[in-house]
């Protein structure tokens, strides 16, 4: 179950989670099982090292944009994130079990060493995304796009890889 504070303060707008992120380094964002449909943000910079963009409209007929935003060691657990955009998103360490994120596009993300145990990945897009010592074991992959992908020490015990692109993956 999310934190329902973090919930309150990511409903306020980019530039008070920016500053709420800035000032607690230390906490992990909680929004685990979160249903983040309708909270909408305008293209606006976030307070990480690059420019992030952090979009999120709703469904599937709109998927959200989440580009660059630093969701580290974030626990989004059984959270549905399929058909989101989450290219280049930083997911390190992030706690990701049972996450849906069928469709979702992942290129480039970073999701390094990142929980993803029991997700359902299928037909997602993890083009050049880093997955290295990530725990994908009992995870969805089918279908999923992991061209040049770098999945280096993953655990891939008894994950469906059927149909799974994984031409230049590392």
């Amino acid at each position: 179950m999310a934190n329902p504070e973090h919930l309150k303060i990511l409903k306020q707008g980019v530039e008070y989670w920016n500053k709420w992120r800035e000032e607690n380094r230390d906490v992990k964002p909680d929004l685990s099982g979160a249903d983040l449909h309708g909270v909408h943000f305008c293209k606006e910079k976030f307070l990480n090292e690059d420019a992030t963009v952090f979009h999120h409209l709703h469904g599937p007929d709109i998927p959200s944009e989440m580009i660059f935003v630093d969701l580290s060691e974030a626990n989004l657990r059984g959270a549905d994130l399929s058909w989101e955009n989450l290219s280049k998103t930083d997911l390190r360490e992030a706690n990701l079990r049972d996450l849906q994120m069928s469709n979702a596009r992942l290129d480039e993300a970073n999701l390094n060493s990142a929980d993803l145990r029991g997700a359902r990945l299928n037909a997602a897009h993890l083009y050049k995304a880093d997955l290295r010592g990530a725990c994908l074991a009992w995870a969805d992959l089918s279908g999923a796009e992991l061209a040049g992908a770098d999945v280096s020490l993953a655990d891939l015990r008894d994950a469906n890889l059927i149909d799974v692109c994984i031409n230049n993956a590392i």
